[in-house]
């Protein structure tokens, strides 16, 4: 039975073995006849059929934890080519280390360091070099949502090569501020997760039981000002050990907590440089747009996130530009 499931298999054992029993009592009080033979090989074709008919109705939990790991990467793939940029949109982002937002003791003894640039590489590879723990800093409109989103297409890829790696989930903090008194944060996370993904609350407990997600929260920021700290605190208890999470926030606001993430790495996502600008107006062909950026302080000014860069694209078009719109950040702003 090497093809069947467990329980097919212990369906064929458990009445061979009654079978087994009964021949052996009538054959030690000399009881056994002809009748009884046939009922023994009936029992033995019903253990058959019903083996045959779990097979085909039931599989086992291993074969379903397959489809459902498969369909639940196929799914995270395909949000994440649908929520990030087109190629030719993207922006390469520069990254600096960040340790001295990290919480004591994983930071005092860095807190005089300098912000150092990261070499270009993927941020998986920061991701797994950081301990599978990191934070992802920035401006509003830098990028971060893009990174997370980045970030779980890589581990996506790893995961469809690898069985053993980990599913990443991209989940929105905002939310846990709202959620019923006496919700724990695992009961949160479970209803995200079926919110969002469709994941059945055992499958969910499954996954979270076997380590088998990362989960890749958005959005630190967006939870009330009155319960950040209280998150980051959850989240801190919650993802001990080596669970692999990485976290979002605007910079700003996670300067105002009073108690910092106990996390292996920090990373801080960098204003734009001008060599990036003008490639990104290059590849889209933007030219007047990308005279203007140029000769315009204010609009220089304004653009230094790839959300203002993309929305200069859209508002301003090659026609639309006056001088009129450019004589300072409000009006840029304003024009946007």
């Amino acid at each position: 039975m090497p093809g069947w499931s467990k329980k097919a298999q212990l369906s064929i054992i458990g009445i061979l073995l009654t079978v087994a029993i009964g021949v052996v009592t009538n054959l030690v009080t000399n009881s056994f006849t002809w009748p009884l033979a046939l009922i023994f090989a009936a029992l033995v074709g019903l253990a058959i059929w019903i083996a045959v008919a779990q097979e085909r109705t039931s599989p086992d939990s291993e074969h379903l934890d397959k489809r459902n790991r498969s369909a639940l990467l196929n799914k995270m793939a395909y949000r994440c080519s649908t929520l990030l940029p087109k190629e030719e949109e993207q922006v390469d982002l520069s990254l600096a280390a960040a340790e001295r937002y990290l919480r004591p003791g994983i930071a005092e003894l860095r807190t005089d360091r300098p912000e150092l640039d990261l070499p270009p590489q993927k941020i998986s590879k920061v991701f797994v070099d950081s301990g599978q723990k990191l934070l992802i800093l920035g401006e509003p409109g830098a990028g971060k949502t893009t990174l997370l989103y980045q970030l779980a297409l890589e581990l996506t890829d790893i995961a469809q090569e690898d069985p053993m790696k980990p599913i990443p989930l991209v989940i929105n903090l905002s939310s846990w501020a709202k959620r019923s008194v006496g919700t724990s944060f695992e009961d949160w996370l479970l209803a995200e997760m079926q919110i969002g993904y469709g994941i059945p609350k055992e499958y969910g407990k499954k996954l979270i039981a076997e380590k088998q997600a990362t989960f890749l929260l958005d959005g630190l920021d967006e939870v009330a000002q009155a319960s950040r700290t209280a998150c980051v605190e959850v989240i801190d208890r919650y993802f001990t050990d080596l669970y692999p999470v990485s976290v979002c926030c605007r910079t700003k606001e996670y300067e105002m907590l009073r108690q910092y993430l106990r996390f292996e790495f920090a990373v801080k996502i960098k204003a734009l440089e001008a060599t990036q600008v003008e490639a990104y107006f290059a590849t889209l062909k933007l030219g007047q747009l990308s005279t203007a950026w140029q000769n315009a302080p204010a609009l220089r000014e304004v653009l230094t996130t790839p959300l203002m860069m993309r929305v200069a694209a859209i508002g301003f078009s090659d026609s639309a530009i006056s001088e009129a719109d450019l004589t300072g950040p409000q009006q840029v702003s304003a024009t946007l």
